[in-house]
């Protein structure tokens, strides 16, 4: 059996999260012991995306290798919860060795009628200095849905970043968002 390096990409962000914990990079916040699989449901393995998902990839100019980030957007309506839930979830490649980024935030929302509802954001600039390669997992949950579900409900994310000793300062990229779902 063959597994697919997409699938568990969310069991690779759980891991890692578990050694940032021990070794004190950044606070993780507590998931639902579900959330992987929420996740998981929400992105295709293939590159090809659905219109719920986005997907984006970056290349920064670091020091030493450029840093390549990938993500993919996604935005689901989960039935057993009523609510909503906004995804970032992707990897780098090229990190470590040198310091790469002062700052590397990640910030996911999600969108009712093209008015953000809820946002959550993490931090990836310690991870991505220490590290090679690794996942990428941001979420946010949107839970006080209305009974008529009325109107359109979009995820979208926005990096801030700081690249080390550019002399430049934080710059803002701002991903495309999914299109709407009800």
């Amino acid at each position: 059996m063959r597994i697919s390096t997409n699938a568990s990409r969310p069991l690779l962000a759980i891991a890692l999260a578990a050694l940032v914990a021990l070794f004190g990079f950044q606070a993780a916040a507590p998931e639902p012991a579900d959330a992987a699989e929420k996740i998981r449901r929400c992105i295709k393995k293939t590159k090809r995306t659905k219109p719920w998902e986005q997907l984006t990839v970056r290349e920064f100019p670091t020091s030493g290798f450029n840093t390549d980030v990938e993500l993919t957007l996604c935005i689901h309506y989960d039935y057993s919860e009523k609510g909503y839930w906004a995804s970032a979830t992707g990897h780098y490649s090229d990190g470590g060795g040198l310091r790469k980024f002062d700052r590397f935030d990640i910030r996911v929302g999600v969108q009712r009628n093209n008015r953000t509802v809820l946002a959550n954001t993490d931090g990836y600039a310690r991870v991505i200095n220490a590290t090679s390669s690794g996942p990428i997992q941001v979420w946010a949950r949107y839970y006080r849905v209305p009974q008529s579900r009325k109107g359109t409900f979009t995820a979208d994310a926005r990096v801030i970043y700081d690249i080390d000793a550019d002399g430049e300062g934080p710059k803002t990229w701002d991903m495309p968002g999914t299109k709407p779902i009800r």
